[in-house]
């Protein structure tokens, strides 16, 4: 029995243990771990896009372009900072360039920007501002103004007033602009900065004066004056004082040119026994003679003294050792015109155009070639380049263009030229590629007027624009921003 109570003993206590394990398990609160909530769905990443602008021309949009972002939120574009529109959501996206000076165009109207999470694009849209030249504008049926387009865009409206105004010619330092006037059956001459303002009357009184040129230094101006006696070239100062005939009175001088050393004046006139002579003179009415061309007489004579033909718009050479000019023959059914250039001396002269009809020479700014306006039938007009001795002429443009009355810029890069369709002004290569018309509204007159100091405008491309990656994409063009709508009805935010 000992034995047997000794051996129950230990198992007693061992299920007494066990009991009080489980009597104290039951008064502990058991601890539970609650997994971490799920994330809420997060948010697309955004693109962003940057637009820069690469200007070309020499002129600029003074407040800059308009780049608006699914057509509500504006941001000015410049040429030296970018716009960058972040924050996009995924999807596409149009951004619109407008806003724009009228003498600039952009390359696209608008841009088409699929968003990618986290993708930042960038694009270069081209762009061209031109200027610095004076165009005529038509107002009614008796008056017309004279404006000048400026290189930063603005137009100042250089006369007032009744009366038909004509293109003059700028200063050599470009400060000043002279131009006809025409009122009361009467020419006279005025002078007037490049801001519109201090105009200056050259001429007055009951006479009629017209076609004046500066002197090369800019301290004189020429021009023909139409009196009783006919008429004959004047020589001024530059603000119209101490005018004087060259060479006496004569029935009829005109289209008188300087040379380039300002020593002597180019002109025609009919004081050597006929209508129509290349005629010359020291400024001191000195040295007065005619020139005379072997290749230009035979088109010319006989003359008695009314000639078969008269040689008119004589250009001076920049070099000043060619002379271009204009032969109109009339002895036939219908007139022929052509422009030459020959030696100051009598030799040499050519026709440039073959025996095409031409008109309106223009020397470049170097010399190295002509401008021509030509025609098919005296109906069609297109422009043509040439070297002055009469090789590698080229047709510019074509006679279905109706392109005219061309101007070179001053660094001999650019043409302005009238649109004879649209009446309004436009600018090109000198090869005649990217056209662009930089005025609107009422119609346009005469050739616009370089400015010789305006800053070189170089070659003018015709670049779309430029994506950096395959999310931009040009969309079809459409319709330009007018600007007052943008500046009326859009406020950039801050």
């Amino acid at each position: 029995m000992f034995d047997s109570t000794r051996l129950r003993a230990p198992a007693f206590a061992v299920v007494a243990l066990s009991l009080v394990q489980l009597a104290c398990a039951a008064d502990i609160t058991p601890v539970v771990t609650t997994p971490p909530p799920p994330p809420p769905p997060s948010s697309p990443a955004a693109g962003t896009l940057v637009v820069s602008l690469n200007l070309e021309g020499n002129g600029r949009d003074a407040d800059g372009f308009s780049a608006l972002l699914d057509g509500a939120f504006v941001r000015i574009l410049t040429s030296d900072s970018s716009v960058v529109f972040d924050a996009l959501s995924p999807g596409t996206h149009a951004v619109r360039i407008g806003d724009m000076a009228p003498q600039c165009s952009a390359t696209t109207d608008s841009i088409s920007y699929t968003a990618k999470a986290g993708v930042t694009d960038t694009v270069t849209v081209g762009a061209t501002c031109l200027g610095g030249f004076v165009y005529e504008h038509a107002v009614d049926s008796t008056t017309s103004q004279l404006a000048y387009l400026a290189e930063d865009g603005r137009t100042f409206e250089l006369t007032t007033g009744p009366g038909f105004k004509y293109l003059g010619p700028w200063s050599p330092d470009g400060t000043r602009f002279i131009y006809g006037k025409y009122t009361n059956n009467r020419f006279h001459i005025y002078s007037v900065t490049a801001d519109g303002t201090d105009t200056k009357a050259l001429t007055s009184g009951s006479d009629s004066e017209f076609g004046s040129q500066w002197s090369p230094d800019g301290a004189h101006i020429a021009y023909v004056k139409r009196d009783s006696t006919g008429d004959h070239v004047v020589i001024a100062d530059a603000d119209g004082a101490n005018a004087h005939p060259l060479a006496g009175t004569s029935p009829r001088d005109f289209d008188l040119t300087w040379s380039a050393d300002g020593a002597r004046l180019y002109f025609g006139c009919d004081r050597f026994g006929r209508t129509s002579d290349l005629c010359t003179a020291a400024l001191d009415g000195s040295d007065l003679r005619a020139i005379r061309y072997a290749a230009i007489e035979p088109m010319l004579t006989p003359c008695s003294p009314v000639c078969n033909g008269l040689m008119m718009q004589f250009a001076a050479s920049p070099d000043g050792r060619t002379i271009a000019f204009r032969e109109f023959n009339f002895d036939g059914v219908v007139p022929f015109d052509r422009i030459w250039t020959a030696s100051v001396d009598g030799t040499g002269a050519i026709p440039l155009s073959g025996n095409a009809m031409s008109f309106e020479g223009r020397w470049s700014p170097t010399g190295d070639r002509m401008l021509l306006l030509t025609t098919d039938n005296l109906s069609h007009v297109a422009l043509a380049t040439v070297k002055p001795d009469g090789t590698s002429y080229q047709q510019i443009t074509s006679y279905a263009d109706s392109l005219g009355l061309g101007a070179w810029s001053p660094d001999g890069k650019a043409i302005a030229y009238l649109d004879l369709k649209s009446f309004q002004v436009g600018v090109m290569n000198a090869d005649g590629s990217n056209r662009r018309l930089v005025t609107r509204g009422v119609k346009k007159l005469g050739t616009p007027v370089w400015n010789p100091k305006a800053r070189a405008v170089g070659t003018l491309n015709a670049d779309r624009v430029r994506p950096t990656s395959p999310h931009v994409e040009q969309i079809a063009e459409l319709s330009r921003l007018r600007p007052e709508i943008l500046r009326r009805s859009l406020h950039p935010r801050p």
